[in-house]
């Protein structure tokens, strides 16, 4: 690790007792492995090649930029505007070759299983020792960053410590990751069964899971009579119950919820046989 001054190290906090990971005291705790997340599926391409910079161009990307002091915030834009390939600071193009390097390897470990394989992970840094390379993070102690949370602090001096630290614990606290079936992109679910990412990835501002779910849910009305059927009935039903008009005889909300129950049953026999479709679908209609 090179020199320890103030402006070129940056504490970093992770949790005791639970999954959480804080960069700097300023910064909110965020659960481990998501600011890896966060790196590797950060599009750099907009910010390449221009002539001036600031350090909300990079703070996207990954806490550690917007975590570091003012002065190595001001030395690394000063490094990166020159496209300075000396020094210790990590060029721009740098810092993409290891969200290349990441981004491969964690979609590899994760393909196909939610917890990373240890003999997986063997054979996939087994020729390339860029891991084993980098510096190690140093200074660690018990620290009480707040009532509610119990860290141990790290020091790191540089983005590929900071990666390297939370990669690690992430492998050894076996933190589970799935692909979202929208966008298949890496994710941690808060739920076992849980599909799609929290990803903004339309314009209007819907996530994958808003997506997602849209289109299986279509994707199975289409696929399935039963089903187009039934939900015709259950919004005529419950516009009957929420909306009241002259000419349609008008529910009252036990006598849908009485409907819904009985529909829900019948859906559920005629998919598996026990009564006539047709007969569910004429049942449907009264």
């Amino acid at each position: 690790m090179s020199s320890l001054n103030v402006s070129s190290y940056l504490h970093i906090y992770i949790g005791l007792f639970d999954n959480k990971i804080q960069f700097g005291r300023q910064q909110a705790a965020l659960p481990v492995g998501e600011a890896i997340l966060q790196f590797i599926y950060y599009d750099f391409k907009p910010i390449v090649n221009r002539l001036h910079y600031s350090i909300d161009d990079f703070s996207p990307a990954h806490p550690f930029f917007r975590a570091s002091s003012p002065q190595w915030q001001l030395a690394f834009i000063n490094h990166i505007e020159k496209n300075d390939k000396a020094g210790d600071m990590p060029s721009l193009q740098d810092i993409i070759q290891l969200q290349d390097k990441y981004r491969h390897m964690m979609e590899t470990l994760y393909e196909s299983q939610s917890i990373a394989d240890q003999k997986k992970f063997r054979d996939y840094t087994a020729g390339d020792d860029w891991i084993s390379r980098q510096n190690c993070f140093s200074n660690m102690r018990i620290n009480y960053v707040d009532t509610a949370f119990t860290a141990v602090d790290y020091l790191v001096t540089s983005l590929d410590e900071c990666l390297l630290l939370e990669f690690t614990e992430l492998l050894r606290r076996r933190i589970s990751y799935k692909v979202c079936k929208n966008c298949g992109r890496l994710f941690i679910p808060k739920r076992s069964n849980t599909d799609y990412c929290s990803r903004i990835v339309t314009e209007d501002g819907k996530t994958c899971a808003e997506v997602g779910y849209t289109k299986t849910f279509n994707r199975n009305v289409r696929n399935d009579e039963l089903l187009q059927a039934y939900t015709r009935a259950y919004k005529a039903h419950y516009a009957r119950m929420s909306k009241p008009r002259k000419r349609v005889a008008n529910m009252t909300r036990e006598e849908f919820e009485e409907w819904y129950a009985e529909a829900k049953d019948k859906l559920n026999r005629a998919r598996r046989g026990e009564i006539d479709g047709e007969e569910f679908k004429r049942w449907l209609k009264i």
